[in-house]
């Protein structure tokens, strides 16, 4: 069984920050998603990044072209492929486009794109905000 969802989000800063901040994978990630969700990195090149998400049981893939990036989760009972597309929105605004399938052997009960989707949206929420408060205090120190 396979659901797709899709997710977009707007950031008040350029495309280059953007997709740094997002691919930076920091030390630090209980400030936006809970310490207990931080990835642990274990690979990473230009074009690749390799973790594992400490809050479940899984090894997460990412490859890295300019603007945009695709990933693959797997463990436990399902697997997740997720499209990621950065978009210029001006000098200092970008959108990022998210697709993401999960395949599963057997639908579970509870779970459905509206609720993936809701959950989606409060994560990215979170990442903006920490993303533009880091985008402010790195614009400001190079005025």
């Amino acid at each position: 069984m396979s659901q797709t969802y899709r997710i977009s989000q707007t950031f008040e800063a350029p495309i280059e920050f953007v997709f740094d901040w997002c691919t930076a994978f920091r030390d630090d990630p209980g400030k936006t998603a809970g310490p207990e969700a931080g990835p642990l990195p274990m690979t990473r090149t230009k074009d690749k990044i390799v973790w594992v998400v400490k809050q479940r049981e899984v090894v997460r893939a990412a490859w890295l072209p300019p603007q945009s990036s695709r990933d693959a989760v797997a463990g436990g009972a399902a697997t997740r492929v997720g499209e990621y597309t950065l978009t210029s929105l001006g000098r200092n605004r970008s959108r990022l486009d998210v697709k993401f399938t999960v395949t599963r052997p057997s639908p579970v009960e509870g779970s459905d794109e509206k609720e993936r989707e809701e959950g989606g949206k409060r994560h990215w929420e979170a990442y903006a905000k920490s993303l533009e408060e880091d985008w402010l205090a790195y614009s400001s120190r190079m005025e």
